[in-house]
């Protein structure tokens, strides 16, 4: 599995997934895309430092310790989804994440475990921290069709990732796992409860002190008001999955 695993990375890897699909109604109507559709790009230098602490607290908090697999960093997170009864931290590191969605598809099976594994370790040893956490911000779905955090906060917020606050940031943060679910723009109440796990994570991680994140908690975030947008995001996210395979 190693040798087709690595095969993949063959050739100009980083435009692979820059591909974008349109879809259209039967009447030939546009009713939304999905894919990167424009490479809006912030250096993470240029993003609060509150954005990559969000970030890092939920999804990989050892990110800068491992060499692409957190062993300890999954350990913990079953035990703590197990405590809390719901999955409130993910298992797969950054880069397992980056390299499922660079070269993988999200179907669940033994192989596509092993391949992710196998890239990771290819991603560590070609790429440094920050260009795979850049990637990863740039790239990840992040609901309502958007790809990449500053597309997100443009869409969700209105505004740059470099002008995010915190109660931003956590929302946001929020979306890496599931990003239809927890989408703002489709279900407030979901996001901000998703939010608030976040600003818990941050404080649990050691990043932030409970009094740095109680603003946030108080004044959760808002999002731009896009009208009434329900189950067409989960019928798109699903037929770009299959388009992908």
């Amino acid at each position: 599995l190693a040798m087709p695993a690595f095969e993949i990375t063959a050739g100009d890897w980083r435009a692979q997934g820059d591909f974008a699909v349109t879809f259209l109604d039967r009447y030939g109507n546009e009713i939304g895309q999905r894919g990167i559709i424009q490479r809006d790009s912030v250096p993470v230098d240029e993003m609060p430092d509150h954005v990559i602490k969000a970030v890092l607290a939920t999804e990989d908090r050892r990110f800068f310790d491992h060499y692409g697999i957190d062993v300890l960093g999954l350990s913990r997170a079953i035990f703590e989804n197990v405590r809390a009864n719901s999955v409130v931290q993910g298992g797969s590191s950054i880069t397992q994440q980056l390299a499922k969605n660079l070269f993988l598809t999200n179907e669940r099976t033994f192989e596509r475990k092993i391949k992710e594994a196998f890239l990771s370790l290819w991603l560590e040893a070609n790429l440094s921290k920050k260009e795979i956490l850049q990637l990863y911000l740039d790239r990840a779905y992040m609901g309502g069709g958007t790809f990449g955090i500053e597309a997100a906060a443009d869409f969700y917020f209105g505004k740059s990732v470099k002008d995010l606050n915190l109660a931003e940031a956590a929302m946001l943060a929020g979306l890496f796992k599931a990003p239809t679910k927890y989408a703002p723009h489709i279900n407030l109440p979901a996001a901000r409860a998703r939010a608030n796990v976040v600003l818990s994570n941050l404080v649990d991680s050691g990043f932030m002190t409970e009094g740095q994140v109680l603003q946030a908690r108080l004044h959760p975030a808002d999002v731009v008001d896009r009208g009434e947008q329900k189950s067409p995001d989960y019928f798109l996210d699903w037929a770009f999955d299959e388009v992908k395979k």
